[in-house]
């Protein structure tokens, strides 16, 4: 790579972890540098710059040298002002958060929902690279969505395009953590797949993760460890959830009839060899038919660099 070239930094800002990326306008991975998130720790600036500083060092570059900085967060953020609304499963002491990063480093800044970024890198360098409409589905402790529409990320007129997560599958439902009833988070997430294993466990069945059913959550890879040693419970519970995740699918198709969904994520990473025909089969099976058959259904190619390649996208690196 030419010393030259034009260098974005990419910031995926989760849960457990904050992922910085330094990029190239062609999307190559120049650093990057993985730092644990302290919900109880500093103020979410200072561990965010902290891994943005990181980065930087680690390609022996300074700020002043790159064109700009792109922060990917999860829950609602405002497209025209960057600032954040309701954040799950993170504790932010600072709503105007942008602001405080634009104060502190010279070079453009923006603040963008984290799966709207990661749909957005998926048809920039991944699955989605040839595909005219897009919807991503990403399924981890929530779940998550983004649309893309000829290269062009769309997030409605109130920044709620995407939040695939709180379509409401069933009336009065379970209740889900934005306080509504029956949405589809509710039911396919990890955190509603755990839900239900717990609950089975707790009437007596028996499963192989019961070891790890007290305490810290299941992981991914625990369910699929689960499903490859023929649990019982845990293959009853996840063949739910991609019932319920095809339902999900369906439900975008009749609205958008996209080219393809993108399914990422966690449980996907994780279960996907499980879970995708499960799901691609139910669609194919659905009695509405479109004029032809062209929809498709692919995982993510980019895994755990998605949301912080979409954020470095947000300054400036894309085709749109």
């Amino acid at each position: 790579m030419a010393g030259d070239e034009q260098r974005f930094v990419g910031v995926d800002v989760g849960g457990t972890k904050i992922l910085a990326l330094v990029v190239s306008a062609s999307g190559e991975v120049i650093a990057r540098k993985k730092r644990t998130t302290d919900n109880d720790g500093p103020p979410m600036v200072e561990q965010i710059s902290r891994a943005i500083d990181a980065a930087l060092e680690s390609d022996s570059v300074s700020v002043d040298q790159v064109s700009g900085i792109g922060v990917a967060m999860p829950g609602a953020v405002d497209s025209t002002t960057g600032y954040l609304g309701s954040v799950p499963n993170l504790k932010v002491d600072d709503h105007r958060l942008v602001d405080r990063l634009r104060e502190r480093y010279p070079v453009p800044v923006e603040v963008g929902n984290d799966v709207n970024l990661g749909t957005l890198a998926e048809c920039w360098l991944g699955a989605g690279r040839d595909a005219q409409t897009v919807v991503g589905m990403f399924v981890g402790t929530g779940i998550g969505g983004g649309v893309v529409i000829d290269g062009r990320l769309r997030t409605g007129a109130e920044d709620l395009a995407g939040e695939i997560g709180h379509m409401v599958l069933t009336a009065d439902g379970p209740q889900c953590g934005c306080g509504n009833r029956g949405c589809f988070e509710a039911l396919a997430s990890r955190t509603a797949i755990e839900a239900a294993i717990r609950d089975g466990i707790a009437a007596g069945r028996e499963s192989t993760i019961a070891r790890g059913a007290e305490g810290e959550r299941m992981k991914s890879r625990a369910l699929s460890d689960a499903l490859a040693a023929g649990d019982e419970l845990v293959t009853e519970v996840m063949t739910r959830a991609s019932h319920y995740l095809a339902l999900g699918v369906l439900t975008i198709r009749h609205v958008l009839d996209p080219d393809m969904v993108i399914m990422g994520g966690g449980v996907i990473e994780a279960c996907g060899e499980f879970m995708l025909p499960l799901i691609e089969a139910e669609v194919r099976a659905s009695c509405m038919r479109g004029s032809r058959d062209t929809l498709r259904i692919t995982q993510s190619e980019l895994g755990d660099y998605a949301v912080a390649l979409g954020a470095a996208a947000l300054v400036g690196p894309t085709m749109s």
